[in-house]
């Protein structure tokens, strides 16, 4: 029976198979390890590399990656790809994780690899899971326990998907999650379910 619910449909990719054809782009580039679950991600010097897919995110959905977020320290800043959000034309809104010589384990989003926003620093977290959560036109960057929200405008001809981008250094990732804020229940009230016979 159809109630007037918003129909939302959600999406988890845990690599535990090989979805490889469920993406676009540069698919070769990355390595689909079913039996340790996690997508290898490239280190890229020049030409960075993405895979994507096309997904409906309503208002106040979120995406959600779940990565190796390295914590040794070394001379340089360690940079890392991440969760592609967003595609408009040849732009390219993604995820960068970086860790400095002195230790700073942050987050911010890009812009065909170019920072566009200010720092989510994870502090101590280990490889904590990070959302971008739509709100309008906005995208706001996230994760529990960090008191910044990093938000950017996107264009209005900016098309959400969900996916990774490579970067200098090589990383893993776990998962890959399209979800709701909106928590659905029933509070059987009126009929939800109708049963023929």
């Amino acid at each position: 029976k159809d109630n007037g619910d918003i129909e939302r449909k959600f999406f988890k990719d845990d690599f535990s198979v090989d979805s490889s054809s469920q993406y676009t782009g540069n698919v070769g580039s990355f390595t689909w390890d079913t039996a340790n679950k996690r997508l290898i991600v490239p280190a890229v010097d020049s030409a960075h590399r993405k895979i994507y897919r096309s997904i409906q995110v309503n208002d106040g959905d979120y995406l959600e990656i779940r990565q190796l977020a390295l914590t040794e320290v070394q001379e340089v800043t360690v940079s890392c790809g991440s969760l592609v959000f967003a595609i408009d034309d040849n732009d390219v809104y993604s995820l960068r994780y970086s860790i400095s010589p002195t230790g700073d384990q942050i987050y911010r989003m890009t812009r065909n690899g170019v920072a566009i926003s200010t720092n989510l620093n994870i502090g101590n977290l280990m490889s904590p899971p990070i959302r971008v959560i739509r709100n309008g036109k906005n995208a706001i960057l996230t994760c529990s326990g960090v008191e910044e929200q990093p938000t950017i405008t996107l264009p209005d001809t900016a098309i959400w998907v969900i996916g990774v981008r490579t970067s200098s250094y090589a990383t893993e990732v776990y998962s890959l999650t399209h979800g709701s804020s909106i928590s659905y229940s029933d509070d059987f009230s009126t009929d939800t379910v109708t049963f023929s016979t």
